[in-house]
């Protein structure tokens, strides 16, 4: 995962191993995030929307 600064220079943040997550944050906030990501090896993504993940809180309270 990496982020740009004003000039477009990115930095690399962290790498994300098997079964964790990003964009969270995005997902409530429903802002634009400044952070890419870029696969080194084949994956299977999954998106899920703002509604979906608001419904499986609720069922969890």
């Amino acid at each position: 995962m990496s982020v740009s600064d004003r000039e477009h220079i990115q930095y690399e943040l962290l790498t994300i191993k098997t079964g964790e997550f990003f964009g969270e944050m995005t997902l409530f906030s429903g802002e634009h995030s400044p952070i890419s990501v870029t696969a080194i090896k084949d994956l299977e993504v999954m998106t899920l929307s703002a509604s979906a993940v608001n419904q499986m809180i609720d069922r969890q309270a």
